[in-house]
């Protein structure tokens, strides 16, 4: 997983959500698989 600085540096809440998200979908993949 790669996270953009510009992203990171400038919206940090944006970053956190984006990650919350994407934790959330590999949980799910892993559970579906």
């Amino acid at each position: 997983m790669l996270i953009p600085t510009p992203l990171a540096k400038n919206k940090p809440k944006e970053v956190k959500l984006f990650l919350s998200s994407t934790k959330r979908l590999s949980l799910t993949r892993t559970q579906s698989y």
